[in-house]
């Protein structure tokens, strides 16, 4: 598998690559859609898997001016590998990054702004119009569905390959969650006018402080156990859908986690 260097960041994520897609911020892309189309398909020659990873395709996927034909056409078969979080973790995360990335807003706000990404039928259904429904693959982000109990190898299941002791794994959580108390600094820090430099310097120190001190980390909750469930409840048709539709589940269960106890 082939994982290319064309439209990728620091980070190792191809979020560059799909950038210039994005009509609401796409003043922030250096490149267009087309020419790093045309620098990766010189990059991946005859290769026969490659692998492209972005987060954003779970954003620009749902608008109607979404198109990657151009990338798509590179190769004979396109697959998509979707993710899924229940949806109070995934609104809770959410929050938590974008926070950490310099965002200034309420929870409530958020909640707002990523409510549509919630709907994860929906999201299925534009990959399966993309792609193809049978090229979809769903898998539900919890540990104890994951194959070997962890990302890594659910992950390497997903393209094909297996775990073995060639590949070398971090030896440690490498995105950090911030606590409450880092939320709340952070979210006010983020309104001073500092530069771009000195809040990647912060973030770092917060994230350093709660590695330091593991009591501190993501695993607080930010919403009660009864707004939890109210969020379940709104989505659970969704889930249910995608459980039937899309990983072929009688039961309709497409999370296995206890729910939140609000007794």
């Amino acid at each position: 598998v082939y994982y290319p260097r064309t439209g990728c960041n620091r980070e190792g994520m191809h979020h560059p690559l799909f950038l210039p897609l994005d009509t609401k911020n796409i003043t922030q892309s250096k490149r267009t859609f087309s020419s790093m189309v045309d620098e990766l398909k010189q990059e991946i020659g005859e290769k026969q898997q490659v692998l492209i990873s972005s987060e954003m395709i779970s954003k620009l996927i749902f608008r109607k001016d979404f198109h990657a034909k151009s990338l798509f056409e590179l190769f004979d078969t396109v697959k998509i590998i979707v993710y899924v979080r229940r949806s109070d973790d995934f609104i809770e995360s959410a929050y938590r990054q974008q926070i950490k990335i310099r965002r200034t807003y309420s929870f409530d706000s958020c909640y707002e702004e990523h409510k549509r990404r919630n709907d994860i039928y929906t999201l299925c259904r534009e990959c399966s119009n993309n792609v193809g429904k049978d090229n979809v693959i769903v898998r539900s982000y919890e540990k104890n569905q994951f194959v070997g109990g962890t990302i890594f190898n659910d992950f390497l299941e997903c393209i094909g390959l297996k775990m073995t002791d060639e590949y070398t794994l971090p030896s440690h959580n490498i995105n950090v969650s911030l606590g409450l108390d880092e939320l709340f600094f952070k979210r006010i820090y983020n309104n001073l006018p500092s530069s771009i430099i000195e809040k990647r310097t912060v973030a770092r120190m917060l994230e350093k402080y709660v590695k330091q001190n593991p009591t501190k980390n993501g695993r607080q909750r930010i919403l009660t156990s009864r707004q939890r469930l109210d969020i379940i409840k709104q989505f659970e048709d969704v889930h249910r859908r995608v459980a039937l539709e899309f990983l072929g589940r009688p039961d309709g269960r497409l999370f296995y986690d206890p729910l939140p106890d609000a007794s």
